[in-house]
């Protein structure tokens, strides 16, 4: 991709922003829940009707190359979240081993319950990047920059996330809330559960819970937030270690069981059998594993020119967001663009450790209290909104989906159904876990 592409995906992502952020948030009582349509949802429908519009079309060129920089762009968003939980570690050590032991009940909602669901459905290697996790920022950050853009592993996980960010919230709170009425769990058990990752579920879930029981409001808001905060520490690293290890062993085992053909096989394209289909002739079935792919990776020049022009982007939504900009601001962003790009440099040294656990520890060391800098830095960036990176970041992602549309046509309903499984199992493993810890 050229710099003036880059410039003018840049110049189309500064105004996707900038309009999505004056829609804002959009909140509306539906039964139990309450749906939170914030500006990063806008961002994904105006930025895929922007890349798909036909006037002043998007070359593929284009959409691979927003893709890419999606990777630099939620790298950023890791940073920030490593920030946040940085001045939370002593937090985190009160809340004690509850919180953190449902992570198995997120692995065995997704992984053991949903995974088999999606081989059985014929998806291919797309069903281990639906299944390996509910798919929220930070996975999608690691599958974008462990398998690469292009692969079926990325779009999997990135169409679990699109419809979670159009749907997910509106659901899990339809859940929690009929379960809370059904009287079947204990509601701080139900509290504890909707702590999956995702700030929008976890806050239309505990709303929907605290509405069933008004007297435990409190109580229910704040096992709920903690819960989040846990599953957004360790749920990157366990994702990272375990569940996806787990999914990517597993993931043969079903095939020969089901004996599927993939609707999409390691090349993006199409099954051998599809095609073979296609052009009137037999083949047999490719029992073979696909080969895994290696990721990408890209220039330290290239990373550290298109993380400058993502982060003054992030600083005008963020702009537009709080109404309000001051040089710590400017400074904070600049600080966490440095951080972007040396996490981006130790991984060229040490390419077996994923460049998110970089971001993410990096910022997280920058903020602990016992760091001489850490009050600095969280000054820094305190005024940095979380939401406000991720609206440009999801208009990236959707001027991105033009080179998937193909793919998505064909994995259609069976992608819906696969997201619905993984969220209702990773909500009640997590749940169950709850209730019989406490």
């Amino acid at each position: 991709m050229t710099q003036k592409q880059t410039l003018t995906l840049g110049l189309a992502v500064v105004v996707i922003s900038i309009i999505s952020e004056f829609i804002g948030t959009v909140e509306f009582h539906l039964g139990p829940g309450i749906v939170l349509l914030f500006p990063l949802v806008w961002a994904v429908i105006l930025g895929s009707l922007a890349g798909l519009q036909r006037f002043l079309p998007l070359d593929h060129t284009m959409q691979t190359g927003a893709a890419r920089v999606l990777e630099i762009g939620i790298m950023l968003f890791i940073v920030r979240l490593g920030t946040l939980i940085g001045p939370h570690i002593a937090d985190l050590a009160n809340v004690g081993y509850a919180l953190a032991f449902q992570e198995l009940g997120h692995m065995f909602g997704t992984v053991i319950i949903a995974l088999p669901f999606a081989v059985w459905l014929g998806m291919g290697r797309a069903s281990i990047g639906a299944t390996y996790s509910i798919d929220r920022e930070p996975n999608l950050a690691y599958m974008a920059e462990r398998f690469g853009g292009d692969s079926d592993e990325y779009r999997g996980a990135l169409s679990v996330y699109l419809i979670g960010s159009v749907l997910g919230a509106l659901y899990v709170a339809l859940l929690a809330g009929f379960l809370g009425s059904a009287g079947i769990f204990d509601p701080i058990a139900l509290a504890m559960g909707s702590g999956v990752g995702s700030g929008s579920m976890m806050a239309a879930a505990s709303a929907a819970i605290a509405t069933e029981f008004p007297a435990h409001k409190e109580e229910i808001l704040a096992v709920a937030g903690a819960s989040n905060l846990i599953t957004e520490v360790i749920g990157v690293y366990a994702t990272v270690f375990l569940s996806l290890p787990l999914a990517e062993k597993l993931y043969p085992m079903w095939e020969r069981i089901f004996r599927r053909q993939p609707v999409i096989a390691a090349d993006g394209v199409g099954s051998a059998a599809t095609n073979a289909s296609t052009e009137g002739s037999a083949h047999k079935e490719n029992t073979q594993e696909p080969a895994k792919p290696e990721g990408t990776t890209h220039p330290l020049g290239w990373i550290a020119q298109t993380g400058v022009i993502v982060g003054i982007i992030m600083f005008i939504s963020n702009w537009i967001h709080t109404g309000t900009v001051s040089v710590s601001m400017a400074l904070g962003m600049i600080l966490m663009t440095l951080v972007t790009i040396i996490s981006f440099a130790i991984k060229g040294y040490l390419p077996k450790i994923p460049v998110v656990v970089w971001a993410s520890l990096i910022g997280i060391f920058l903020t602990i209290g016992d760091n001489p800098v850490s009050q600095t830095v969280t000054h820094l960036v305190g005024n940095i909104n979380f939401l406000a990176m991720v609206t440009p970041v999801l208009a990236y992602a959707g001027l991105s989906i033009g080179k998937d549309l193909p793919v998505l046509r064909k994995l259609s309903w069976k992608l819906f159904i696969v997201a619905i499984i993984v969220y209702t199992a990773t909500y009640l493993s997590a749940t169950i876990i709850a209730e019989l810890l406490i």
